[in-house]
């Protein structure tokens, strides 16, 4: 009796399938073991890199660059050559994000962008101000109402920030 026949079934599988994903460090990008990192994308965020040693064991559009890591760190991987990544419809699917910033000579406020119909989102993040007696931090550096100088000209009061309530 013949047992088990038929014709062998052959899966082609990616050896980066999450190549290109926005993230926000690197263990969202690995899987099953595999050393992919969250790469710096710089100005656009952060992607899931491959882990690659030459530019030949990439996918056609990248290549093996020396890459800055969410974690500071730096390693190969697969970049795009665009130095973009487009979202995929499984990242659009998940609403994937990655963070992002918005930077002036107040400071640097940090926020994300996420996957759409369309792309990505621009960046949430607020716009650094000066810094104003309103009990909110203007500038982003993680004090509120830091360096406010609060003067009515009366030397009878205190010239103090109280917050939202204001000087």
């Amino acid at each position: 009796s013949d047992v088990g026949g038929g014709d062998p079934i052959y899966v082609c599988l990616s050896r980066y399938p999450n190549l290109c994903q926005p993230c926000h460090e690197t263990s969202e990008c690995a899987l099953d073991g595999a050393s992919s990192a969250c790469v710096v994308y710089q100005g656009e965020g952060a992607f899931c890199g491959g882990s690659c040693s030459a530019d030949g064991e990439c996918p056609e559009g990248f290549l093996c660059q020396e890459s800055l890591t969410t974690s500071g760190g730096t390693t190969a991987q697969c970049v795009s050559e665009s130095g973009t990544c487009a979202c995929s419809s499984s990242a659009l699917a998940l609403a994937l994000s990655t963070p992002c910033s918005v930077s002036n000579d107040e400071g640097s406020c940090d926020g994300i962008r996420v996957c759409m119909q369309g792309g990505l989102s621009d960046c949430d993040a607020a716009t650094p101000a000066e810094e104003l007696c309103d009990g909110l931090d203007n500038d982003c550096d993680g004090d509120v109402d830091d360096g406010v100088v609060c003067d009515d000209a009366n030397p009878c009061t205190g010239d103090v920030c109280q917050g939202d309530v204001g000087c």
